[in-house]
């Protein structure tokens, strides 16, 4: 095990310990200003080396970390790998740690504000991984807005943020007509 492994067991471990979301953003809040690689991105999402650590309301979280989960076979870049879901003590709040690999030095961007920059082999991977998505019977519907599209800046990787609505798919034209819309929205083909 790798010491950056140890360290997220460690925080995985103190996680299961907090009673509520207030607990854990204070706990994450003194490690983001003892330790400068441990940075926060916002109110609710800390960042260490490439794992992302998010506080959320169980309700919002749970599904998506659930899916996750059931996807994490597949290794699908697009999708952050669930590393560790923790239900907090208050049954309403929950800890979800996830990675995404290569985005240790780089933020996380919104596709829409470097569309531009985006080269046609990330558009392209980022198909291929939603068609194999699609071979395994898989859609996610939150892949058709754009909201949920990020980058890794410096790899131009692009990542869904929600897999709150992955559903099962095995109907073929279903999956092809998915895969024309994300065709669309990436550019690759034209309405």
């Amino acid at each position: 095990m790798t010491n950056i492994d140890n360290i997220i067991v460690s925080f995985a471990e103190k996680i299961e310990s907090f009673c509520n979301a207030k607990e854990a953003i204070a706990y994450f809040n003194e490690i983001a200003n003892n330790n400068p690689n441990f940075r926060k991105i916002d109110n609710l999402t800390f960042k260490y080396d490439d794992y992302f650590f998010n506080i959320s309301k169980k309700f919002q979280m749970g599904l998506h970390a659930e899916n996750l989960h059931e996807i994490r076979n597949l290794e699908i870049k697009s999708a952050p790998e669930i590393i560790a879901y923790s239900e907090l003590g208050n049954n309403a709040d929950c800890v979800l740690i996830t990675k995404i690999k290569n985005s240790k030095t780089s933020e996380l961007v919104p596709y829409e504000t470097i569309k531009s920059e985006i080269p046609i082999e990330s558009k392209t991977n980022f198909l291929e991984e939603l068609k194999y998505l699609c071979k395994n019977n898989w859609i996610n519907m939150d892949s058709l807005d754009l909201k949920n599209w990020y980058v890794v800046k410096d790899t131009k990787q692009i990542i869904i943020s929600d897999w709150t609505n992955l559903i099962t798919c095995n109907n073929t034209n279903k999956q092809s007509n998915f895969i024309n819309q994300i065709n669309k929205i990436c550019g690759l083909i034209y309405p």
